[in-house]
């Protein structure tokens, strides 16, 4: 495409006037990357090769005088063939030092890459564009509000993979767009075609930049390339009060971030601009006048600023409810209702909402409740929780305070309407650990958390059955450390807990063990447990004794979820969960159990097989023997057990089949349920 076919007139805006050639190109590359405008620029003599055939999806890479474009999504083609068709400028003809200040090129070749696409009139790209853009920018605000990001000025290698994505390219291109609203669009237009005329084959650097841009325009722009480019610190603007009167309206802006930056107000009439109101740079509050008797219902921080909370950016606030999920990017507060379907053997199917406002960028204030109807139980039963975060900047990168709470049955409703159930409200605060480095693998967390339990169990006197309502405290503290490196990553806690009849004290740790083939690891996972009792009654402490393997009547805490928590038969009563000893076979506290200590190791493996959902398993374990005899005279007893997994959800869903275990566990079976059963009573899911 040549001469003054003009095919893209934002990349030519940036040119100097020297008109050159541009090579031939393809024919979607001429429709795509089309003039807007009349404006004329110089095209440097650069090439472009794009692949041919059916391009699906991704992005490409560029080279001087060639452009690779893979294959992938058809909404991404458009931008993808601008973005890599604006390397010939950024780094081919300025040559800019992309290790050293990798924002120099991806970030400046991307601002004009959304502008050019921003300007296109393909109906296709402004369909694919507008979620992508959403996507993107609540990705980028929630990784800020985390505290993950970078400063942008810094060298390639420093990023981890995630921010560099982010910072590099799209951040970047945020903060183009706000400076060239603060600079204003001409000032800022002659400025680039300066830079690129001055600096075209000399390798400019970031101080060569900012003095062109000084040059061109009468305001201080330094923050840009101080508080902007040079730190990770928080942006965030919000909206105070705002004050109309007969000769104008008064704005009151907050800058929260420790930064001295600028702030850009758009006034709104429905979807239309009536004006942009542009401060100097500033710390803490500010007010803005806004002069004349503008009919505006709307005043809003310009979204071209990467503020890390937007949802204080406009003068609306208020409430919308709205189906199922979300991305969080409006002023008002988002409340999602979606339908909610849960069973369990006491309650029978159950039915009911939820309501929550989990999203992207992730609240601060977080909730989700599910309230639901047991049809069997014939009563109102859910769960929910509900969490505040905080983010300060020193030993913790995050503070989490959340209460969660459950109300379900746990036995069948009688002929006088009494029905067994639990309560449970559990409040708790949870730091994690900032890590020195944002490249670590490492993660960190310290939990403190109580429970406040009501147990309604149901007691038969001779004038007929109560209800009598059992009250549990519990006090717990857990510090996890985790290392999800690539190979071979794993994870340690340590955990207390207990009350003042008794208490439990753990350590446990996890191993994945990477094969040499894709996918295929074996699983360790250690566990060692010490009890301690105040009580002196048996029947007090027993229910908190360790055991090897777990299921809900050892679910005092009510943490885990249960079809049936005390069923002696049916699918209810083969469920397990992976705590404490972490054996397979489940005998409901009868065999494995310790008032003293247990140990164990487990083993799972998978198969050198494709697509095949089974992995092997065995299980180990040591518990004191409590009552060591003539024929049994050691001081504690070995379990074990192994055979088969089949999983349907891998790690989440498994079926387990014993096919080998130890004297103990077999005669257990036998003895419970006969030698026709016992097959089949061992297997858990």
């Amino acid at each position: 495409v040549s001469g003054n076919n003009n095919i893209i007139s934002t990349w030519c805006a940036f040119l100097p006037e020297h008109a050159k050639q541009w090579a031939k190109g393809n024919a979607y590359l001429k429709e795509t990357l089309h003039s807007y405008g009349d404006e004329v620029g110089a095209y440097p003599y650069n090439t472009i090769k794009a692949v041919e055939g059916e391009m699906h999806a991704g992005g490409g890479m560029e080279y001087p005088t060639v452009t690779i474009i893979d294959k992938g999504s058809v909404g991404a083609l458009h931008e993808v063939i601008v973005h890599e068709a604006g390397h010939n400028w950024f780094y081919g003809i300025l040559g800019s030092m992309e290790r050293d200040h990798a924002w120099m090129d991806e970030g400046i070749n991307t601002f004009y890459e959304q502008k050019t696409s921003g300007r296109s009139t393909l109906d296709s790209v402004k369909k694919g564009n507008k979620l992508n853009n959403q996507l993107t920018i609540a990705l980028l605000y929630e990784h800020m509000v985390r505290h993950e990001d970078e400063a942008i000025e810094q060298t390639s290698a420093q990023f981890t993979n995630m921010n560099y994505g982010l910072d590099v390219y799209y951040k970047t291109a945020k903060g183009l767009q706000w400076l060239e609203q603060y600079m204003g669009e001409k000032d800022f237009k002659y400025a680039m075609q300066d830079y690129y005329k001055q600096w075209q084959f000399r390798h400019p650097s970031p101080e060569d930049l900012q003095k062109i841009l000084s040059k061109h325009s009468n305001k201080n722009i330094d923050w840009f390339f101080t508080d902007f480019l040079t730190t990770a610190k928080k942006i965030d603007f919000a909206i105070g009060k705002v004050k109309r009167s007969e000769g104008g309206t008064s704005i009151w802006i907050n800058n929260r971030g420790n930064q001295n930056l600028p702030v850009v107000l758009k006034v709104y009439q429905k979807d239309s601009v009536l004006t942009t109101l542009v401060s100097e740079p500033f710390r803490g509050k500010k007010e803005l006048s806004l002069s004349g008797n503008y009919n505006w219902d709307k005043i809003q921080i310009d979204p071209a600023i990467p503020d890390c909370n937007s949802r204080n950016n406009a003068n609306s606030r208020g409430l919308a409810l709205k189906l199922l999920g979300g991305i969080n990017d409006k002023a008002k507060e988002q409340i999602y209702i979606a339908p909610a379907l849960g069973y369990n053997s006491s309650d029978g199917g159950m039915a009911g909402l939820i309501l929550h406002n989990l999203s992207l960028p992730e609240n601060r204030f977080k909730f989700i409740i599910a309230p639901m109807y047991g049809f069997k139980a014939k009563a109102m039963v859910g769960a929910g929780s509900v969490g505040y975060s905080w983010f300060p900047d020193n030993m913790f990168s995050e503070v989490l305070l959340q209460a969660d709470v459950k109300h379900y049955h746990t036995g069948d409703l009688t002929a006088d309407n009494l029905q067994e159930g639990f309560t449970k409200v559990a409040p708790s605060i949870l730091f994690t650990f900032k890590e020195p480095d944002l490249h670590s693998f490492v993660s960190r967390e310290l939990l403190f958390k109580y429970y406040q339990i009501q147990e309604d169990n149901i007691v038969a006197l001779q004038n007929g059955d109560i209800m009598v309502h059992d009250k549990a405290q519990y006090a717990l503290v857990a510090y996890s450390y985790s290392n999800d490196r690539a190979f071979n990553p794993y994870s340690l806690k340590l955990e207390a807990h207990g009350n003042s009849s008794f208490q439990k004290i753990s350590i446990s740790g996890n191993l994945r063990v990477d094969y040499n083939k894709p996918g295929k690891s074996l699983y360790i996972r250690a566990y060692f447990g010490k009890f301690l009792t105040n009580s002196s009654d048996p029947s007090v402490a027993s229910r908190y004794y360790l055991n090897s393997s777990f299921s809900g009547a050892q679910d005092y805490l009510y943490d885990g979820t249960y079809f049936g928590r005390y069923e002696g038969n049916g699918l209810a009563a083969q469920q397990i969960g992976i705590q404490e000893g972490g054996f397979k076979i489940p005998v409901h506290g009868m065999v494995g159990t310790s008032s003293d200590w247990l140990g164990s190791v487990n083993l799972l493996s998978d198969l050198p097989v494709k697509r095949i959902p089974m992995r092997l398993f065995f299980d180990a374990g040591f518990i004191p023997n409590e009552h060591p005899n003539l024929s049994d005279p050691n001081q504690s007893k070995f379990l074990y057990e192994g055979g088969i997994e089949l999983y349907l959800i891998k790690n989440a869903v498994s079926i387990y089949v014993p096919l080998v275990m130890s004297g103990d566990l077999r005669d257990y079976l036998t003895n419970a349920y006969g030698n026709t059963k016992s097959f089949a009573r061992s297997i858990s899911f």
